[in-house]
């Protein structure tokens, strides 16, 4: 096969040409009777069909693209996609390729320079198909996705030929301005922590540039977590240490009590401001004022993802704490105000018990 792009290369051939007409502007000056080759994929020289980019010359010369069908005028689909992916990957100008290339990552919109005039007819184009000479190659985008779906050409598209890292997260304002206090927390945490996170534009390819995922999201920030709590175990003040301690031990009699506590191992940290659970196994809290807000918080999260959780107990500790405890966010609890609230939950349960078992 042809080592480089020049195997797939725009046709200059016209519409009337495709029809085998002369060419009013020959490829070679000079020489009036050559005419313009004309667009589709050729094996081995022979022209074979229209190609699956509009007014391109896909040249194959090696054996890895036959000719198919009874009278060998058809090629297969998917070993098409190999020998184009083939030709990508073999191209030795990276640059022309990134050119080609860079419109699939969609419009940049942080460039404050750009007026919005600019930014609407760029948009426009974008929609509709540049006819310049710098977008031939993206002209079919239903073919070139099936390259894009496929791992290995993906990964080279992105990392070799764009130079995006290779841990990149690719993010949009979906992830970064969700609704979902947890997702809004990660983004902004992975950000703060340097984490390559990588803004999604519009317009972008999305077989190319895949949203993270909720739990990719949860195991980057856990990795993270995890590696400062190492290195800062040792390393807290007396009463930080001792509200830990409160902490600690409030939250195991409270999943002790929920019945979620066999297995379970609770991580505070003060990076984490909105609490969440990984792999149903570990519930990560913030290391702030036991309070009743906090309380409820946790709770919520625990009746929502963790395995196992018992919705009757659930809903009796909530209301025992909103029974038992005064409101306010800096009112600061203790161990016993928490088996208080416990105590408050099992005669919430035994009341509703009974409630049923006379109305019956």
């Amino acid at each position: 096969d042809a080592s480089s792009l020049t195997s797939m290369m725009p046709s200059p051939a016209s519409s009337s040409t495709r029809r085998r007409k002369k060419a009013t502007s020959p490829l070679f000056p000079g020489n009036d009777n050559i005419r313009q080759p004309e667009a589709g994929i050729y094996v081995r020289g022979i022209w074979v069909r229209k190609p699956p980019i509009p007014d391109t010359l896909m040249c194959f010369f090696g054996s890895r693209l036959q000719v198919s069908g009874r009278d060998r005028n058809d090629v297969h689909e998917e070993e098409l996609v190999d020998a184009v992916a083939h030709v990508i990957r073999k191209c030795n100008n990276l640059e022309r390729l990134r050119g080609l290339l860079e419109p699939l990552r969609g419009i940049r919109s942080s460039s404050s320079s750009i007026d919005d005039d600019t930014r609407e007819r760029r948009s426009k184009r974008h929609t509709m198909g540049n006819k310049g000479q710098n977008d031939w190659l993206l002209k079919s985008p239903r073919f070139l996705n099936q390259l894009w779906m496929m791992e290995k050409h993906r990964n080279y598209v992105l990392h070799n030929v764009l130079q995006i890292p290779q841990n990149a997260i690719f993010v949009s304002s979906r992830t970064t301005k969700s609704s979902d206090p947890f997702l809004r927390w990660a983004s902004d945490f992975l950000q703060k922590k340097g984490a390559p996170l990588a803004p999604i534009e519009p317009g972008a390819n999305r077989y190319l540039f895949e949203e993270v995922s909720e739990a990719e999201l949860t195991d980057r920030c856990v990795r993270i977590l995890n590696d400062d709590l190492k290195q800062n175990n040792n390393k807290k003040a007396d009463d930080d240490a001792r509200n830990l301690e409160t902490l600690q031990v409030a939250f195991r009699k409270i999943l002790s009590f929920m019945g979620t506590g066999s297995g379970r191992k609770v991580i505070f940290s003060p990076d984490v401001t909105v609490a969440f659970v990984h792999n149903n196994r570990y519930l990560f809290v913030p290391e702030a004022l036991l309070t009743r807000e906090l309380l409820v918080k946790v709770l919520n999260v625990c009746q929502c993802h963790l395995d196992g959780a018992n919705g009757e107990k659930y809903s009796c500790l909530v209301q025992a704490l909103f029974e038992s405890l005064p409101g306010g966010r800096t009112r600061a609890l203790n161990v016993e105000d928490v088996e208080k609230v416990i105590e408050r939950a099992r005669q919430v349960k035994k009341e509703n018990a009974n409630f049923l078992a006379q109305s019956r």
